[in-house]
């Protein structure tokens, strides 16, 4: 079994330039990290690319979900996503970003980044990826959501 303290010293080593670390503790963070058993985390996003090298590993044994471009949920659109992911949970591996927290898998629910489909479509389908993490007892979820200030509503 890894434990997370293992590799807190190499990760802040590697990490001792980068401004974010400090401006919001993460080096605390990482101390908390330790021992503690993995969680799942649903990403509502992009998808996630889980063949990138901060990701590694990273992807959970529950499977996601993709919602209207046809897409599977481990292909990002645009790579949001896998970014989101990075900072969450990404691997120290001399380059990329080193994430939040080690101990985390990542479950994928690739949303559409077109703004094609009435606002009531993306609503119902994110409700449906809610109640669908819910019930694979995914008790944490990130949702990165926007738009711009018009709307394209049919």
């Amino acid at each position: 079994m890894k434990y997370f303290f293992q590799t807190s010293a190499t990760m802040k080593e590697y990490n001792n330039k980068k401004w974010w670390i400090d401006s919001i503790g993460l080096d605390k963070v990482w101390d908390l990290n330790l021992n503690s058993k993995t969680v799942d985390v649903a990403v509502f996003d992009t998808g996630v690319d889980f063949s990138h090298p901060d990701l590694v590993g990273k992807q959970s044994s529950i499977p996601g979900k993709t919602y209207f471009d046809g897409y599977p949920e481990d292909e990002d659109m645009d790579g949001h996503g896998t970014g989101v992911a990075s900072v969450i949970c990404g691997s120290q591996n001399n380059g990329g970003m080193v994430g939040v927290f080690d101990n985390v898998k990542i479950v994928s629910y690739r949303m559409s980044l077109s703004n094609d489909y009435p606002s009531e479509t993306i609503l119902l389908k994110l409700l449906d990826g809610l109640q669908d993490a819910s019930n694979k007892g995914i008790k944490i979820i990130n949702f990165s959501g926007g738009g711009n200030s018009g709307t394209n509503d049919k």
